[in-house]
């Protein structure tokens, strides 16, 4: 599988100029040519809808069917695959295996011959015997592991790329709560298991600065300010979300140099972003290679 140190293409859905003009912005100025835009997306998530690559030039189309949308239509995007036809002359890839198992993109974490999802995929996909979802998963995605690690408490949607994230073939960032209010304390024993499961499949975890915080927008969305791991990764660089407190930035930005010491490490205020739930793996679709 196609891991996110690989890439070397970035895409955003057109909308995300158009709702977080800042991000956008910071996203073009940091990648330059390698950014691409997605046109005929109903919103900016695109890591949830469009297609995972397996290897250069094949990719798979899993079913984006969530249950925080159901009941609304008008915001499920049904074909991520589809679109790569729109992207401004790149092409569709004729390499594409559609499967009908409900996967989120956002929950899939993704290193080589191992990924990382949440116990989400059971509820989802709750006609499938376990066993038998997880070896269609492995088949799929072609892997050796496959990590299910329990979805964080209180989180609306259920996705690993808010609390995992591979280093290399040997160690995984986990969030590890530093703030001291009543969340914080809640969510550290959470995370010890986590990291449990982390160690029974052979990674070694880091502690990861995540700085959760109680608050909701006017939809019920709970904020994703303090999500520091849900950042963007390529072949050469790694672009975090801050939130303009020093403390909590500086000390992510520190962890990321020490664990990836030849990235170019690059902050982006993602405050606005952050309200609506997501970050900046969310509204990104890396690729390698050319799609066609």
């Amino acid at each position: 599988m196609i891991t996110d140190c690989q890439t070397d293409r970035v895409f955003i859905s057109s909308e995300l100029s158009a709702c977080y003009a800042q991000v956008a912005a910071g996203l073009r100025e940091a990648l330059g040519p390698k950014l691409k835009t997605i046109y005929g997306a109903k919103d900016v998530w695109v890591r949830d809808y469009m297609p995972i690559q397996i290897d250069t030039g094949q990719f798979v189309q899993f079913r984006f069917h969530p249950n925080y949308l159901k009941g609304r239509p008008k915001e499920r995007t049904t074909d991520g695959a589809a679109l790569v036809a729109l992207t401004g002359g790149q092409g569709h890839n004729a390499s594409c295996r559609c499967c009908n198992l409900v996967i989120d993109g956002g929950n899939v974490v993704r290193w080589s011959d191992a990924v990382i999802m949440t116990d989400k995929i059971y509820r989802e996909n709750g006609s499938i015997p376990r066993q038998l979802l997880r070896r269609r998963l492995q088949s799929v995605l072609r892997l050796n592991r496959l990590i299910v690690i329990p979805r964080e408490p209180y989180d609306l949607f259920g996705h690993a790329d808010g609390m995992v994230r591979f280093a290399d073939d040997r160690t995984v960032l986990v969030n590890h709560p530093v703030n001291e209010d009543r969340l914080g304390r809640e969510l550290r024993p959470h995370y010890v298991k986590v990291a449990r499961v982390i160690r029974q499949h052979g990674f070694t975890p880091i502690e990861f600065p995540y700085q959760p915080r109680e608050e909701r927008n006017a939809d019920g969305i709970p904020s994703a300010k303090g999500v520091y791991i849900n950042f963007l990764q390529t072949a050469d660089m790694i672009v975090f979300p801050t939130f303009g407190w020093p403390d909590a930035d500086g000390r992510a930005q520190r962890v990321l140099r020490q664990t990836f010491p030849r990235y170019r490490i690059i902050p982006l205020d993602c405050n606005d972003l952050a309200v609506d739930g997501g970050l900046l793996n969310c509204v990104t679709w890396n690729v390698k290679g050319p799609l066609r």
